[in-house]
C-alpha cells in the first residue's frame, strides 16, 4: 500500500526529495517525512522529530 502511494503521487513529489520515511508499529503507519538531505541518520535516541527540521 505505501509503494503503491507514493508511485501515485511519484510525478507530483519535490526534485529536492530524497527520500520518504515511514514509520510502522505492530504493522500501523504512525508517522511519515519526507527527507531532503541525502544522508540519513537513524540511532535508536528519544529524540522527536517536530516535521521541520
Amino acid at each position: 500500500d505505501h509503494i503503491h502511494e507514493v508511485l501515485e503521487k511519484w510525478t507530483q513529489i519535490d526534485d529536492e526529495i530524497w527520500a520518504k520515511v515511514i514509520v510502522l508499529e505492530r504493522n500501523r503507519r504512525v508517522a511519515k517525512a519526507y527527507a531532503r538531505a541525502p544522508v540519513l541518520t537513524i540511532n535508536g535516541s528519544d529524540d522527536g522529530f517536530d516535521g521541520f527540521r
